[in-house]
């Protein structure tokens, strides 16, 4: 989740961050950096469902083929 507030403060970004948010976000808001936060966090999600798809990249454990 990513936080977008008028509260700017060092104390309540750290509190958004307690909650859960991956990053928070002050208004005014700044289009150009909106985007980066969220094209930052799509790129995370295309890497994890690469990884579902096609497993871990260093298998190991029953069954992983020999190292």
């Amino acid at each position: 989740m990513i936080a977008i507030t008028a509260n700017g403060m060092r104390g309540d970004i750290d509190d958004y961050r307690n909650r859960g948010f991956a990053a928070c976000l002050t208004k005014p808001l700044d289009v150009r950096h909106f985007r980066d936060v969220v094209d930052r966090f799509l790129d995370r999600e295309a890497d994890g469902a690469a990884r579902l798809e096609h497993g871990p990249a260093n298998p190991t454990g029953p069954g992983a083929p020999p190292v």
